[in-house]
């Protein structure tokens, strides 16, 4: 009797404290393993998304092309600009983004003027403003200016580098190599930032009707769950 008594309190001394903690600390995970599982969209989303991407990508090509010509003036300046300074390579874009803003509206203006008058030329003026304030805001935003102006800097100080002879012959040449290598080069940056601009826009505006038809699917969802 004394012998299983013994034993008893040994067995529960031992067993009872120990037991249930540490199979506790066994099931206790870290947050760092655990998995979470993203939702797949609805199927209103996928549709709305898709003529969006598709439909931004077309208009994006067409924005592209009629905006790579309109940078091949402020470009051929800006490369002007660097064959006749004599600060080189300062990553200037002051007068390559005044050229441009000049230009936008100057056609802006007269297309309006020749369709409407005084009045159909500020509406082309405003319309110009707007497209230029698009196509600066988007080439700032993704550098496509930024890396455009420092490949015009360098490609022009590269090739009036060898140029040799009297004052003016030279000035004369640096400055027609340095308008055909920011030309080339602003053509280039100016399709890409239409491409960007004009399908942003698209997308954005279908991005807008995505939202509007979410807003109206879970209104009526929780009107027929009445939740």
């Amino acid at each position: 009797m004394e012998i299983r008594d013994a034993g008893l309190i040994n067995y529960t001394a031992s067993m009872a404290p120990t037991a249930q903690p540490k199979m506790a600390e066994a099931d206790v995970k870290p947050q760092g393993d655990q998995v979470v599982l993203s939702q797949e969209k609805p199927l209103y989303k996928k549709i709305i998304e898709f003529p969006g991407k598709a439909v931004g990508a077309a208009v994006g090509v067409v924005t592209g092309a009629a905006s790579a010509p309109l940078h091949i003036i402020p470009g051929a300046v800006k490369g002007i600009q660097e064959g006749l300074t004599s600060d080189k390579a300062q990553k200037s874009e002051g007068l390559f983004h005044t050229t441009m803003w000049l230009q936008n509206l100057a056609i802006g203006a007269g297309a309006g003027f020749a369709v409407g008058g005084p009045m159909g030329a500020a509406i082309g003026a405003g319309a110009a403003a707007i497209f230029s304030g698009v196509n600066t805001f988007i080439g700032e935003k993704s550098g496509a200016y930024e890396k455009m102006v420092e490949k015009v800097e360098t490609n022009v100080d590269k090739a009036i580098s060898d140029n040799t002879g009297n004052k003016t012959k030279v000035l004369v040449q640096n400055a027609v190599e340095g308008s055909i290598i920011g030309g080339g080069a602003a053509f280039s940056s100016g399709a890409k930032v239409g491409f960007e601009a004009g399908k942003g826009v698209v997308e954005g505006v279908f991005a807008g009707v995505e939202g509007l038809v979410e807003g109206v699917y879970e209104a009526g969802k929780s009107i027929i769950t009445g939740k």
